[in-house]
């Protein structure tokens, strides 16, 4: 298959001799249009096709695209800007095997975006570009941002090829930017404008570049007004550039320091499951708004995602910013395992993060080493295993990290034929120094919770203890909060208590399956009054002046905390 590369420029002798070094290698035609040019772009161009025309300017990029296209000698025509760089000349040869199996398809490519960014420095944003096509199907139509369309209006099938285009058409002075931004807003408010007279309904498209050149020229509360347009039409969020718009929505608002609007657009999570950008932005919202457990959860989703533009997105911000906040949680080894796979992803800052943390875990106490709360688990005949590796999961998923915690699962002794014996054991292999089985005869319906309980503080050198049923989700920031709590009360109390025991643990530190924050951690500044009580020894201590207390950053309700001395 031959091809024809369709180039059009005006003023481009800045980067069209790279441009077209590139394009040459590929030994195929290449048509440069010149739409007005005052520079040597003309002799640059001649020095490597004489395939050069000349289309005069109407301000509409579809109509000298068009031209071009008419100009080529084969009817494969590949769209290429002066400003887009091929990185390897022998991915065409594979390009065009794959549209000779695919000829009615759209050929796209992937484009290496590099921009400025907000710190001063630069990052790569990529997306795909539909680039090649038959001409006989397509035609390119919008004054700037132009699409290719097939001719007979039906939707186009997409062919991904393994082409990689660089592209720094994005950089430049803030005069520049202004200027670029300035004429494309011309022309997509007269694209509107026409449309409108037409009786066409609003393209969210449309909105969507208006937001992109509002901030091309940094002016966000315009942008902001043009994506909330944008976003308030019916749009697919399926769509690319629709969760491109949403996201750019969110971070603009944040930018904003309107954080939880940008947070509200977690309505579309639902339909938006595989696309990194968007789960960052929410996990950044969150984090601005010290919603720390809400950022984990979105910042992991975004390392679960495969599709992304912003590189950093992907990897290398959701995993620095786990790492800042699994330090704050005092969770060291979390913390240096996302400094250091933000460090592989290009994060500067992370390795230096990584290091001094490791020092400081070196200095750290033993105390502060060792594992904090043991959670027990009395299982029987009536325990679900599917239930029960759900409560596993949350313990592995806790912010003080699954090293500090212990899991003691209490069975009967004659149940090592059952498949939740096995499952338990295979756990205990995995993590020989945070599952502990134990088995006992007494497990039984009629056996006193208090009496197990005597039993498994035998095994126990966690000084903090919980009873939870099996398939309960624990909160993932339950050790922590009780952590810290424990060593609040300690500081009230004469006695030195070692054990606790929280009784109605569903009230606040068990999350539901489908909740990420439960309403109980949110209660602001309530009353309550606690009754601790040393079971061993007989000694009462009442904790009035605990009222409105908060602990890591949460009101804690009125739980009824039951703390036995060991």
């Amino acid at each position: 298959m031959d091809l024809s590369f369709c180039i059009i420029g005006k003023n481009e002798s800045s980067h069209l001799r790279r441009c077209l070094t590139a394009l040459k290698k590929c030994g195929h035609e290449i048509v440069f249009v010149d739409t007005g040019s005052s520079d040597d772009t003309v002799a640059i161009a001649r020095e490597y096709t004489d395939k050069v025309f000349f289309f005069e300017w109407i301000n509409d990029f579809s109509a000298a695209r068009n031209f071009a296209m008419e100009q080529a000698s084969e009817d494969m025509v590949f769209f290429v800007d002066c400003d887009e760089y091929l990185e390897d000349d022998s991915s065409c040869i594979e390009a065009i095997a794959l549209m000779e199996a695919y000829p009615d398809a759209l050929g796209q490519i992937l484009r290496r975006n590099l921009c400025d960014d907000s710190n001063g420095g630069q990052t790569i944003y990529e997306d795909l570009v539909e680039r090649f096509f038959d001409r006989r199907l397509y035609k390119y139509t919008g004054r700037i941002h132009e699409q290719p369309v097939r001719r007979d209006g039906s939707v186009p099938s997409a062919c991904r090829l393994p082409m990689i285009f660089s592209h720094d058409g994005y950089l430049g002075t803030p005069e520049q930017k202004k200027k670029k931004g300035l004429r494309d807003q011309e022309l997509l408010l007269r694209d509107l404008e026409e449309n409108r007279k037409n009786n066409i309904p609003d393209d969210p498209y449309i909105f969507y570049q208006l937001g992109q050149a509002s901030t091309l020229m940094a002016d966000k509360e315009k942008a902001l007004e043009y994506y909330k347009s944008g976003v308030a039409l019916d749009i697919d969020p399926s769509l690319t550039y629709v969760q491109m718009m949403i996201t750019n929505y969110g971070n603009t608002l944040t930018d904003a320091q309107r954080c939880e609007e940008a947070l509200a657009l977690a309505r579309y999570e639902d339909r938006i499951d595989d696309y990194a950008d968007y789960f960052t932005m929410l996990g950044f919202a969150a984090l601005q708004e010290k919603k720390y457990l809400t950022a984990i959860y979105y910042y992991k989703k975004a390392l679960g995602a495969s599709g992304h533009n912003l590189i950093f997105a992907a990897g290398a911000l959701p995993h620095h910013n786990l790492g800042c906040i699994y330090e704050a949680f005092g969770n060291y080894k979390k913390a240096i395992e996302h400094f250091e796979a933000a460090d592989k992803a290009g994060h500067e800052g992370s390795a230096a993060r990584a290091s001094a943390l490791r020092n400081k875990q070196e200095n750290t106490s033993d105390k502060d080493n060792g594992i904090f709360h043991n959670f027990i688990f009395i299982c029987d005949e009536a325990t679900d295993l599917t239930r029960l590796n759900a409560s596993m999961d949350s313990l592995r998923a806790q912010t003080v990290g699954f090293e500090h915690v212990m899991a003691t699962f209490v069975c009967r002794a004659d149940s090592k034929s059952d498949p939740l014996y096995t499952q338990i054991r295979a756990w205990e292999n995995e993590s020989p120094d945070n599952i502990l089985v134990l088995e006992s005869d007494i497990v039984d319906k009629n056996t006193a919770r208090a009496e197990i309980l005597y039993t498994v503080l035998q095994y126990s050198s966690a000084p903090l203890i919980t009873i939870a049923e099996p398939g309960e989700m624990i909160h993932i920031d339950h050790v922590r909060t009780v952590r810290s709590f424990s060593d609040l009360l300690i500081s009230y109390s004469p006695a030195v208590i070692r054990c606790g025991y929280v009784k109605n643990i569903k009230e606040l530190y068990i999350e539901p399956a489908k909740e990420k924050e439960p309403q109980a951690w949110q209660i602001p500044g309530e009353e309550f009054s606690r009754i601790i009580t040393s079971a061993s020894a007989g000694y009462s201590f009442s904790a009035d002046s605990l009222s409105g207390d908060k602990t890591g950053g949460y009101v804690l309700a009125d739980i009824g905390l039951n703390l036995i001395m060991a």
